[in-house]
C-alpha cells in the first residue's frame, strides 16, 4: 500500500505478532509461505518514517503480550536497524528472528569500520547483544544476507492429534 496511507491501519484484531522484515524478497517469501495471524512490515533496512508512525502506534495500541520480531541480515547494520525499530516499540520487547545460527560457520572477521560501528551498538537487548558478542567474537557468518534463511513463522509449533 502506499506509504502515505499507513498511518490510517487500523488491524481488525489482535495480530498473533508483529514481524517487521528487512528485505523485500524475504517479506514476498513470509507473506507467500508462512500462513498464520501475524501482522508483517517491510522496512526496506531502516524503516521510513510512516512505517516508523505506524510502528510506534502499534507499540502503543496493541496489548504487552503482543511479540513484536525483526527479522534482518545477521551483520553490523541488520543490527543497528533491529535496534533502531526497538527504539520505536518501548511498550514492547522487539526480538530477533531466524537471525541466531544452531551452527555459525564465519565467512570472515568483521573488519576495522565495522567493529567501530559493532562496538557504538550498546543495547539493553539481550537478543542484540547476544548477536553482536557473537558477530565481534566469532566473525560475519556465511550465510548473513536473510534471502539465504528460509521463512519461518515466529510462533511455536503446535501439533495436530
Amino acid at each position: 500500500m502506499p506509504r502515505e496511507l499507513l498511518g490510517g491501519v487500523i488491524p481488525k484484531h489482535v495480530p498473533a505478532y508483529v514481524l517487521t522484515i528487512e528485505n523485500l524478497t524475504s517479506f514476498f517469501r513470509h507473506a507467500r509461505e508462512i500462513q498464520d495471524d501475524g501482522l508483517i512490515l517491510f522496512t526496506n533496512g531502516f524503516p521510513n518514517p510512516d512505517v516508523q508512525k505506524l510502528l510506534s502506534r502499534l507499540d502503543s495500541d496493541l496489548p504487552q503480550s503482543t511479540p513484536f520480531y525483526h527479522w534482518g541480515d545477521t551483520d553490523v547494520d541488520g543490527l543497528r536497524i533491529l535496534n533502531f525499530i526497538g527504539t520505536l516499540t518501548p511498550n514492547h520487547t522487539i526480538s530477533s528472528h531466524l537471525m541466531s545460527r544452531n551452527t555459525w560457520q564465519p565467512a570472515r572477521l568483521l573488519n576495522d569500520h565495522e567493529i567501530g560501528k559493532a562496538n557504538q551498538l550498546k543495547s539493553k537487548n539481550v537478543s542484540i547483544s547476544k548477536l553482536l558478542d557473537q558477530l565481534l567474537i566469532e566473525g560475519l557468518p556465511k550465510d548473513f544476507e536473510q534471502e539465504n534463511v528460509d521463512p519461518a513463522s515466529p510462533l511455536p509449533a503446535t501439533t495436530d492429534n
